[in-house]
C-alpha cells in the first residue's frame, strides 16, 4: 500500500463522513455504508507486511458497517496471510 497505513487510510474515510456532516453532500447512511464497503476493499486487497489487514478490518469503527458475503471471509483471511509471508 505504499507509504500510507491502513490506519491513516480509515481516519480519511471517517473525515469524509464528519465532512458529510456539516455540509450534507450526501445521506449520512448512504455514504458510511459505502465508506464501510471501501474499507473493507482497501483491507483487502492491500495486505500489508506490517499490520494484518484481516484484524484491522474488523477492528476498526468501518469494519462493523459493512458484511463481506459469507465467502468473502475465508478467502480473506487466507489471503491475508499468504500474502504477508511472501511480502515480508
Amino acid at each position: 500500500m505504499g507509504d500510507i497505513s491502513l490506519a491513516e487510510v480509515h481516519e480519511w474515510l471517517l473525515s469524509l463522513a464528519a465532512h458529510n456532516e456539516q455540509f450534507r453532500f450526501a445521506v449520512p447512511a448512504a455514504l458510511c455504508k459505502v465508506l464501510a464497503e471501501r474499507w473493507f476493499w482497501t483491507c483487502y486487497y492491500n495486505p500489508d507486511s506490517r499490520a494484518d489487514s484481516y484484524h484491522e478490518f474488523g477492528r476498526w469503527e468501518l469494519g462493523r458497517g459493512y458484511a463481506p458475503v459469507a465467502k468473502l471471509k475465508p478467502k480473506f483471511w487466507l489471503k491475508n496471510k499468504v500474502l504477508r509471508r511472501f511480502k515480508g
